[in-house]
């Protein structure tokens, strides 16, 4: 039996959400080139582990991949797939405009279903606390 959707939620507002890095063209198209690119100098600054997050977006649209890159001398955004990155995010395009946007937790994403990852958790937990913004809880475990 699937969980109400007002029951997921609920207790879910204490995580971190994303540092709003949304770019919206005059036309109202999304411009994920120029969030991941924010997404991308985000993580490039401080020192970061190395490896390849791919982001799978899903939904209504066509299917779009996109890769972060980090390596000691930064990251690069890349709108391409991979074949073995070191994490993967499975997300709804709606869920995903809502955390580049900063108004959804990834870990609400997670509970109501809208985004499965995979991977090297610990890896995904770092990239995670990089974007977080300054409020709420990161770990879900503790």
């Amino acid at each position: 039996m699937e969980p109400a959707r007002g029951n997921a939620k609920k207790g879910l507002e204490v995580y971190a959400r994303l540092r709003n890095v949304l770019g919206i063209h005059s036309s109202n198209a999304l411009d994920l080139k120029s969030a991941f690119g924010r997404v991308a100098h985000l993580l490039s600054r401080g020192r970061r582990s190395s490896g390849t997050l791919q982001i799978i977006i899903g939904g209504k649209g066509p299917r779009q991949s996109w890769v972060l890159n980090m390596t000691e001398k930064g990251c690069e955004a890349r709108k391409e797939g991979v074949h073995a990155p070191r994490f993967e995010v499975v997300v709804h395009a709606t869920a995903i405009l809502a955390m580049l946007s900063g108004r959804m937790a990834p870990i609400e994403a997670l509970a109501l279903g809208q985004m499965r990852v995979r991977g090297d958790l610990e890896f995904g937990m770092e990239v995670y606390r990089a974007l977080a913004a300054d409020n709420g809880r990161v770990d879900p475990c503790n």
